[in-house]
């Protein structure tokens, strides 16, 4: 499944969470999402344990919501290039189109 877990979120602007995913004993995606848009999507206590079911099916998956953030190792790496549009998954598909 594509559901991660993190126990006790602090979030702070410069950190991240990956979650990979393994199908047949090798990594098949990564997800790399500030720690704030996984706290916003995620289900739980504030203090607590904090969930994200990427494939929660409601009217749109979280997945297709949140697929901006899917393989996306250049949020981390160019850092300063996307910080200012991190939080808005539509607002982050302008700079990452441009490369």
């Amino acid at each position: 499944t594509r559901t991660f877990e993190v126990p006790r979120l602090r979030d702070r602007p410069n950190l991240f969470i990956v979650g990979v995913v393994w199908d047949g004993g090798a990594p098949s995606e990564s997800w790399v999402l500030p720690a704030h848009v996984f706290d916003r999507f995620a289900d739980g206590a504030p203090n607590g344990p904090r969930t994200l079911d990427l494939d929660a099916d409601e009217a749109e998956p979280l997945g297709e919501r949140l697929a901006v953030y899917k393989d996306r190792w250049a949020l981390i790496a160019e850092f300063s290039k996307f910080h200012s549009t991190l939080s808005d998954p539509l607002a982050l598909q302008v700079p990452l189109a441009m490369g």
